[in-house]
């Protein structure tokens, strides 16, 4: 058979892995958002968030990308992903999945929008997002802890 890339629940060790592991881009975004610099409390942070939460595995089993969608108010959920620098094996297929499963997340009852928030300067991640179907809502200004501007991206349920 054929090694194949799998999207697949998070596991505690995936989430360690993947946090310890992350590319540069996405620590310089997620760093300007946390009271910590600590990689290994990035992860004890997100394993116990509420939530759909997901890992994407390599051909080879190990974790390229975590993340997942947690609930923030009623009816608002929180898309996060960050990943390692074997993103490029993972790329295609992870924006598939993830694209069906923002589509999927929207028709559950308790979802009506999806918000996404993104460091200004991590463009990579502004155009996936696009892709997945989000679109540029806002700026948060000096949302960073460094004064760094925010973007705010949300994919709502179609009424």
């Amino acid at each position: 058979g054929r090694d194949v890339t799998r999207l697949v629940g998070m596991t505690q060790a995936g989430c360690e892995a993947v946090s310890l592991g992350m590319r540069a881009q996405d620590w310089e975004e997620v760093r300007r958002m946390m009271w910590t610099e600590d990689r290994a409390e990035f992860a004890r942070m997100h394993w116990l968030l509420r939530g759909v939460k997901l890992q994407m595995l390599a051909a080879d089993g190990e974790p390229v990308s975590i993340g997942g969608f947690s609930p923030s108010t009623p009816g608002v959920w929180v898309a996060w992903m960050v990943s390692t620098d074997r993103l490029h094996e993972v790329g295609r297929a992870l924006s598939v999945e993830m694209r069906r499963k923002v589509a999927a997340m929207l028709k559950l009852p308790e979802v009506q929008r999806i918000e996404a928030h993104s460091w200004k300067g991590h463009t990579e991640s502004h155009d996936w997002l696009r892709l997945l179907g989000f679109e540029l809502e806002s700026v948060r200004r000096k949302a960073g802890k460094d004064g760094s501007d925010f973007l705010v991206f949300a994919a709502t349920r179609e009424d």
